[in-house]
């Protein structure tokens, strides 16, 4: 009960934080660009983002969005809040099950012993996203940067349970499904595979005397990916257009990869080895040296 009020507590915060002088500013070029895009017919809709190479999926959501809220720069924006708070207890939520399994596996009793005082690590959590000023400022946007925030957390966390359920086939087709809507709504919420790669390959090995490989759960999420490239195959296609013209924007893939594969090794350490020869202190390290690397990811593809 002291959870599920400090919870509430938390997301209230972010939803204040988040309105705060939410309709405070005159919409920039790219609100104006989603404001354009949302406000067209959705055939023209769609043939005009495939050209600007960016799936059609928020324009679409906004232009239903904006026929029942209208078209203020607050109504515009309120969309992006509402995904973005989503988000703050989806935070919460998929900290918690990745904290009660840490329990378990640790020979607890299924959930920390934390949950007993306000503070535990899944409030911290997302308290800590709750003040991120990075997520304050998209959730005051009119782009879809909150609303795929919102659906590759939803996808994380219904991973999470597929792989902590004995049958939960459900919660791998909601994953997929989230997961295939956040690429249709931004193309690089497919690299969120590769972390999802690494969550099931540790969840589906069981170390002991003898290491047991749950191969049928691997199985069923590579089937799972795959539905989920099927998905996208058909816009891609009618898209492919879009990427054949050059307008002179430059993708800095070299230093951007470099930057991923330094950043993943230091990462996995401190989450998967640290946590287990270290104590409980470890586990705050790893949301910490995880934001540095996104802040030094960020400054890697801006510069």
């Amino acid at each position: 009960m002291l959870y599920a009020l400090c919870g509430i507590l938390v997301a209230l915060l972010a939803f204040g934080l988040r309105i705060y002088q939410l309709g405070g500013q005159s919409v920039w070029f790219d609100e104006g660009w989603s404001w354009h895009l949302a406000g067209l017919p959705l055939g023209e809709m769609a043939s005009i983002t495939a050209g600007d190479r960016s799936p059609a999926l928020y324009y679409v959501l906004l232009h239903g969005w904006m026929a029942w809220a209208g078209v203020s720069e607050f109504a515009l924006r309120y969309f992006s809040l509402c995904a973005d708070v989503v988000t703050v207890v989806l935070v919460m939520g998929l900290a918690r099950r990745a904290d009660g399994a840490r329990g378990k596996g640790e020979g607890g009793k299924g959930q920390s012993s934390l949950y007993s005082f306000p503070l535990s690590p899944a409030l911290l959590t997302g308290l800590l996203y709750t003040l991120c000023p990075l997520a304050v400022f998209y959730a005051q946007e009119t782009r879809m940067y909150a609303l795929v925030a919102m659906l590759c957390t939803a996808s994380s966390y219904a991973l999470v349970r597929y792989l902590q359920a004995r049958s939960g086939w459900r919660w791998l087709i909601i994953s997929a499904v989230c997961l295939a809507l956040a690429i249709h709504s931004h193309y690089y919420a497919v690299f969120l595979l590769p972390a999802h790669a690494v969550v099931v390959l540790i969840g589906v090995i069981h170390p002991g005397r003898h290491t047991v490989v749950d191969r049928k759960r691997a199985i069923s999420w590579v089937v799972a990916v795959a539905g989920v490239v099927l998905s996208v195959l058909p816009w891609l296609v009618f898209a492919s257009g879009g990427f054949a013209y050059d307008d002179g924007f430059a993708f800095p893939s070299t230093r951007l990869m470099a930057a991923c594969w330094s950043g993943c090794a230091p990462l996995l350490l401190v989450g998967l080895v640290l946590p287990r020869r270290c104590g409980d202190w470890a586990r705050w390290l790893l949301p910490a040296c995880l934001r540095c690397w996104v802040g030094w990811l960020a400054g890697v593809g801006a510069g």
